[in-house]
């Protein structure tokens, strides 16, 4: 797998299947925008899942992140989790595994 989300092509096919294809414009506008190395148009799932159940526009995303599980990998994670955080935040990119 190279990415993660919805390709254009599936999401013009859930359009398709929730009669909502003449929509194809607005939705691109509204949720299309990631890349994933050489992968464009990949789109955010939880937004598109939202826009086909309530079919209307909304920054769906913008209240889906908590800092919960970064707050509880600092306090209870093991010394290499929480040098990797703070590579993270000192904005260092390091390749772990």
């Amino acid at each position: 797998m190279t990415s993660f989300g919805f390709t254009q092509e599936e999401v013009w096919e859930a359009l398709k299947e929730y009669l909502l294809f003449e929509e194809w414009e607005n939705v691109k506008e509204w949720y299309d925008g990631f890349t994933f190395g050489n992968t464009k148009n990949i789109y955010n799932p939880w937004s598109i899942i939202n826009y086909l159940d309530k079919q209307i526009y909304s920054p769906f995303w913008a209240n889906t992140s908590s800092n919960k599980l970064i707050d509880q990998l600092i306090r209870e994670g093991s010394a290499d989790i929480k040098i990797i955080m703070e590579d993270l935040l000192m904005g260092n990119i390091f390749l772990h595994k």
